[in-house]
């Protein structure tokens, strides 16, 4: 069982970022190099949207790690999941407000300025599904159902991978590579509810 879990972790890491390694040089090619630096800015910007969890993911896992029934799990996934919910409109807001003026901070130069500011506004609606998508997850952290978690990396950071690349394939755009990750975050949002609702229904 150590060895399995051992090796379906070093997967979840490993095959998403040999899928990655492809799908940028696409994005490269295709993008060009403003608009692709602008989509790794982008992502770094969802990195860090990570913090509007506010502690939410580690209270998660505490929690449900003491629980000892269902139904009490049940009320603590629901509480967070409500929470994160809330707390995500702050950056969703904020994104969409500035997006404009974001684009004027980062100088893009004028043929990209009306993709960068519609994408920026995309990227903003990714960020609810980001936040759901890790507090949903941390359910199986604090169960400690490590195979299952990393199992469900895999396939999530498989999707995360290349999507974005997917979307730009007959729409070079930056708009198209955005939609390609809000795409894939909605994917993963479900799929990680989906599990959450196998492990203890949802009410």
């Amino acid at each position: 069982m150590i060895i399995k879990n051992t090796v379906l972790n070093a997967a979840g890491l490993v095959i998403p970022g040999l899928l990655f390694i492809p799908a940028a040089a696409y994005l490269a090619r295709t993008l060009g190099v403003e608009q692709f630096g602008l989509l790794l800015l982008m992502y770094a910007m969802l990195g860090y949207s990570g913090i509007f969890d506010a502690g939410m993911t580690r209270a998660v896992i505490r929690k449900i790690a003491q629980s000892k029934t269902k139904d009490e799990d049940d009320f603590i996934m629901g509480t967070a999941l409500g929470a994160v919910l809330v707390i995500s409109a702050i950056p969703v807001f904020l994104v969409l407000f500035f997006s404009d003026d974001i684009a004027v901070w980062l100088k893009v130069s004028e043929n990209y300025t009306a993709d960068t500011v519609a994408g920026l506004k995309l990227l903003a609606l990714v960020v609810p599904f980001f936040l759901i998508t890790v507090v949903a997850f941390s359910y199986l952290e604090g169960k400690e159902e490590f195979l299952k978690l990393s199992f469900y990396k895999v396939i999530t950071g498989a999707v995360m991978a290349t999507a974005p690349a997917i979307a730009v394939y007959n729409d070079a755009s930056l708009v198209s590579a955005v939609l390609g990750l809000l795409g894939a975050r909605i994917f993963t949002a479900i799929l990680a509810i989906i599990s959450l609702n196998m492990s203890i229904g949802i009410r």
